[in-house]
């Protein structure tokens, strides 16, 4: 089973499943549960396999066994794990200097809390043990196996009642309509206590809040202090491989304020009044971990609490979003509004999906990818298409150094002040999306922030080149683009934006470099080269992009530019430093090569569809652009062409048959080559250039 761990030992280990997994995970999930096989989880994505003493999670392709167990939920090694079962009693820890059987002592214990139900009578307790681990026990009873009591205590409760820390004062609190405060942990609850707030929690810490508990918090004023966790991590080699550790829905794990959004989600609706605290947000050299406790200790006091607490606003759930972008009926294809792609730029870049650029070294690529980015911050149209303006941020992780020249260039051309203030960000330092997370999450994080610094909101992120992107990545290797790959959409999807990704062709070839499914698994791909039958007049090189794979079926689309050379300064020696700035060609192409060399019969069929579009033309229906200026219907197009051509006393039948085939092959020919544009019904005219059409 791939993903599975395989370096615990297959030892008497697996007898413990079963009560291991039920301290850890909680009840499981009966409904998809069977009497071999236990289901947690909402969807029953991890297994327990009670008789092999083995787990399985679908999900995220990994499972092991008891130890490995462990690991994943507390964060220790294997051999810290093993500690985990002697401390809860699953394990007889027995002396080997002593042959009498005697269980080994725990740790020592430096605090107990008492969890008492609405009488004040005890029900059990959580105690804390140097080195620091939490243990729960009750008092014995009588059925109970003398071999399970210890020092007076059973260290099981799995059959008790669990209730809220501190629950009498809890009610009282709630009864009298007063605040209760909900965190992580028994010491930040007494800490507060000392301060004279009711505060609670919950037996277990991060995850364990138990549907029971939400019952006592019936129409209470509630706010819950999250603490400041990190980032989670998978348990460092040899138990694991140490990566950060991310939900499904690609949020990173914050165990704290997971843990406060649970109970939140589990009182709404129940408590009459629900918010979450976040103690960072007023308290900016809040360290990592720190938690309420950390607040006081600082300095914070009661006064200064309830006041956090008044200006924390009512917590409430994040809408429901579809992960398969779900629409009501009366969602789909609103009149005016698209019902396909949105586009950065109309029928060339969709919003939301990655593009992959390619092309040779030379090909212009990357001054391409850059002229598009800066018609997109600047408002502008590009080669003649619409643009959705705002805020592009520019990763330049192959010439970053080098991109202080492009600026200028740009800048010269388009008669710009050097300083003038553009929403273009650019990051010069190449990220890392293959070794691991980390890069990926700092990256998003300054995204963030440099977001929040401009008016213009965020549109377009541009990644320049995946090869510098993924140093020591096999471009070949299915597996290690995958891993890349998966970066990118998670960045993407964190933002919603365009992302446009750079990319080399080997030489002489036809597609991306490397394994095909950069080919496959992109949206849009564009490949970009030089045009071998032609020059500028000047003799210059002519590039020319192409729209190879467009999933909304807009393949085709073409553009060309020079990319000519200007001068952008001296070096200290006093020599010319250059760069280059795109000039589109279509502007000089029409004088150089004169227009479209049509046949007779495209000749005739361009006449008959101006003299349709004279008598019977209207304005373009939506969703065609309202820059066309007249559309018709093409069947006047098709009978003004016949009358010009078929002779009224001819062969009606043979006549027709030979006409529909000339007008099919000369309207295929005219659209193919931009003279005139159809979407059916409707045909126009482009207004390109056509030799011998005359007025």
């Amino acid at each position: 089973m791939p993903g599975v761990n395989m370096h615990e030992p297959s030892s008497s280990f697996a007898a413990q499943m079963a009560s291991v997994a039920e301290e850890l995970l909680g009840a499981p999930n009966l409904r998809l549960s069977t009497q071999g096989d236990r289901r947690y989880g909402k969807h029953g994505s991890l297994s327990i396999d009670i008789e092999a003493g083995r787990y399985y999670d679908h999900e995220t392709k990994t499972g092991g066994g008891v130890l490995d167990l462990i690991s994943r939920e507390t964060g220790r090694d294997h051999k810290s794990a093993i500690a985990w079962l002697r401390e809860r009693g699953y394990l007889e820890a027995r002396d080997p200097h002593q042959s009498n059987g005697k269980i080994a002592p725990l740790g020592k214990e430096v605090a107990h809390y008492d969890y008492v139900d609405e009488s004040d009578q005890l029900l059990f307790q959580v105690v804390r043990f140097e080195p620091k681990t939490f243990r729960q026990r009750r008092r014995p009873r009588p059925d109970d196996p003398p071999d399970k009591i210890r020092h007076g205590w059973v260290y099981a409760v799995r059959d008790i009642r669990h209730v809220p820390y501190r629950l009498p004062e809890l009610m009282e609190t709630i009864a009298t309509g007063r605040t209760v405060f909900v965190v992580e942990g028994e010491k930040d609850a007494d800490n507060l206590h000392q301060l004279g707030i009711t505060a609670t929690c919950n037996a277990g810490g991060v995850g364990k809040w138990d549907d029971a508990l939400s019952a006592f918090f019936r129409d209470a004023d509630v706010v819950i202090i999250q603490d400041n966790d990190p980032q989670a991590r998978n348990p460092d080699p040899p138990h694991g491989d140490g990566a950060l550790r991310f939900h499904p829905d690609g949020r990173p794990v914050l165990p704290g304020q997971d843990h406060a959004q649970d109970v939140a989600k589990h009182l709404h609706g129940v408590a009459a009044r629900v918010r979450v605290l976040d103690l960072a947000r007023h308290w900016p050299a809040m360290p990592p971990k720190a938690d309420v406790s950390d607040w006081i200790k600082a300095g914070g006091t009661a006064g200064e609490l309830h006041v956090l607490a008044a200006q924390t606003l009512e917590w409430s759930p994040a809408p429901f979003r579809s992960k398969f972008g779900g629409l009501r009926w009366e969602q789909i294809a609103i009149l005016g509004h698209a019902t396909g792609y949105t586009w950065l730029v109309e029928d060339i870049f969709p919003m939301g999906e990655i593009s992959l650029i390619f092309g040779d070294s030379g090909s212009g690529k990357s001054f391409g990818t850059f002229d598009m980015a800066m018609a997109v911050a600047r408002g502008l149209t590009w080669n003649g298409k619409n643009t959705e303006p705002g805020l592009v941020v520019y990763v330049a992780a192959e010439a970053g150094k080098g991109f202080g020249k492009r600026k200028l260039a740009y800048s010269i051309q388009h008669e710009l002040p050097y300083d003038l203030v553009i929403p273009f960000y650019l990051c010069t330092k190449r990220p890392d999306f293959f070794s691991s997370d980390t890069d990926l999450v700092e990256l998003i994080e300054e995204i963030t922030a440099i977001a929040k610094t401009y008016v213009e909101k965020l549109v377009l992120i541009v990644i320049d080149t995946l090869s510098a992107l993924a140093p020591g990545m096999n471009e070949n290797a299915s597996q290690d683009v995958s891993i890349v790959r998966k970066r990118l959409v998670a960045l993407q999807e964190k933002f919603g934006v365009a992302v446009v990704l750079v990319h080399h062709k080997p030489k002489g070839g036809a597609t991306p470099r490397g394994h095909s499914s950069l080919t496959a698994d992109f949206e849009t791909t564009i490949e970009f080269e030089i045009v071998s039958d032609k020059r500028t007049p000047t003799g210059g090189a002519i590039h020319r992009a192409t729209v190879r794979k467009q999933r909304e079926g807009k393949a085709g689309e073409k553009w060309e530019f020079s990319l000519p050379v200007i001068t952008v300064g001296r070096n200290k020696w006093g020599n010319p430093e250059t760069s280059c700035a795109v000039i589109p060609f279509v502007t000089s192409q029409s004088t150089l090569r004169g227009g479209y060399n049509a046949s007779a019969n495209e000749l005739l069929l361009m006449h008959a569809l101006y003299d349709a579009i004279g008598e019977y033309g209207v304005a373009p229906p939506f969703p065609l652009p309202a820059a066309i200026s007249k559309v018709v219907d093409v069947s006047y197009v098709r009978a003004a062409m016949r009358a010009k051509v078929v002779d009224s006393d001819t062969d009606e039948e043979a006549a027709d048959n030979r006409f529909r085939g000339a007008f099919k092959r000369a309207g295929d020919k005219l659209r193919d080559a931009g003279i005139i544009g159809i979407q059916k019904p409707f045909w126009w005219a482009t207004g390109k250039p056509v030799n011998g059409l005359g007025g």
